[in-house]
């Protein structure tokens, strides 16, 4: 077998170890709790810009409860729908008709397709 072949297979491998240690790490994020505390005694929710800073600071933690979004260059499987799920769970529990309000705003742009994802 010549080296590039060997190479070729030893790729494959490392991708398909890769996928399969990924697929592991969801389902066992799905099994762990994880949880951060975001505090907003700073913000006025009467304000609009204090409510956008809440959702942004929401975002951020369900950024961290998530886990990283990708593995050496793979998108981390349900990375998306575990951010979706934890900031409309957070909005829930904040239970402010202000912050709800501003979430569906969002929710309804991005399922409307006039949203564009942003990625670094």
């Amino acid at each position: 077998m010549s080296l590039k072949a060997k190479i070729v297979l030893c790729s494959v491998g490392v991708s398909l170890m890769a996928s399969t240690a990924l697929y592991a790490a969801d389902m066992s994020r799905d099994e762990t709790q994880h949880s951060v505390r975001v505090r907003y005694t700073d913000l006025n929710l009467q304000r609009h810009s204090d409510v956008a800073r809440l959702y942004r600071r929401l975002n951020i933690a369900a950024q961290s409860v998530c886990g990283p979004r990708d593995f050496g260059g793979y998108r981390a499987p349900g990375y998306g729908s575990c951010i979706a799920n934890t900031v409309r769970q957070a909005v829930a529990a904040v239970d402010s008709a202000a912050l709800t309000e501003f979430y569906e705003g969002k929710v309804s742009v991005a399922q409307s397709g006039r949203e564009i994802a942003l990625s670094r």
